[in-house]
């Protein structure tokens, strides 16, 4: 089963490392590979971009952190 969470404002993420927009209609990000290996998606919050890696926003919406660690 598939489960998605809310992260920056207008996104959505999932347990499976799809990302959504939820701006208008909802809609599946395309991502690409970093030059490190990396699974990465662009998101665009108040006029900038922001390019983020798939896997931290994953553990950032799916894994607790109750010490509050630094992420």
């Amino acid at each position: 089963m598939e489960l998605w969470k809310i992260i920056e404002r207008d996104y959505e993420i999932s347990n499976k490392g799809r990302i959504r927009s939820l701006k208008t209609i909802p809609f599946i990000l395309k991502t690409r590979i970093d030059r490190y290996g990396y699974e990465i998606v662009t998101l665009h919050l108040d006029g900038k971009a922001l390019t983020r890696k798939i896997h931290r926003l994953v553990a950032l919406a799916f894994i607790p952190n109750p010490n509050k660690l630094e992420t």
